[in-house]
């Protein structure tokens, strides 16, 4: 199991990739104590992860960001988000592709068109008192959007349904969207 902690004060980090960890705990930290504080990773790529675990805390009234949580071979299956500071998974954010928070499968390749069902079932931020979340995923098709927030796009011959995914929200104020299902 990986272990990846972000710490920080309105700090931006730059995107990067962790390969081989078989499950993944992130811990963002948004450190500082005043309105509209926040902490962001630009994306994270991941390989042979089935299962990711965010803990979103930090001080008052901040948020942790996460605009794309991008897999390469179609093996994640579950993302649980916890923590009491609101967490933006995916979100109008500004950032290349941030409307599909989470995306699987963008290493697939493919000479004709070709339909890939994502391992990806579940988003479960059920365990999320207050602070709230916003959650993206379930986007049916990425590759005519543009590029990953990690300057990479789909091959132009994949289509990746997400049929089956369930995204559960907490007690805060939610903001959901599950593409597979057609909501907003």
């Amino acid at each position: 199991m990986g272990r990846l902690i972000l710490q920080g004060t309105n700090t931006d980090y730059l995107g990067f990739s962790l390969l081989g960890e078989s499950s993944l705990v992130i811990t963002m930290d948004e450190t500082g104590s005043g309105f509209l504080q926040f902490n962001t990773l630009d994306f994270l790529v991941l390989s042979g992860t089935t299962s990711v675990t965010i803990a979103s805390t930090g001080g008052i009234n901040g948020t942790n960001e996460l605009p794309q949580l991008a897999e390469k071979n179609n093996v994640l299956t579950t993302v649980t988000i916890n923590g009491a500071e609101e967490l933006k998974l995916g979100s109008f954010t500004g950032h290349a592709n941030s409307d599909d928070g989470v995306v699987t499968d963008i290493a697939a390749a493919a000479a004709s068109p070709t339909t890939i069902h994502s391992s990806l079932k579940l988003i479960d931020a059920s365990a999320t008192p207050a602070g709230g979340v916003v959650i993206f995923a379930g986007a049916t098709n990425t590759s005519g959007a543009g590029n990953f927030a990690n300057g990479a796009s789909l091959n132009a011959n994949i289509t990746i349904t997400y049929t089956g995914l369930t995204i559960k929200g907490g007690s805060g104020n939610d903001s959901i969207e599950n593409d597979a299902k057609n909501r907003r």
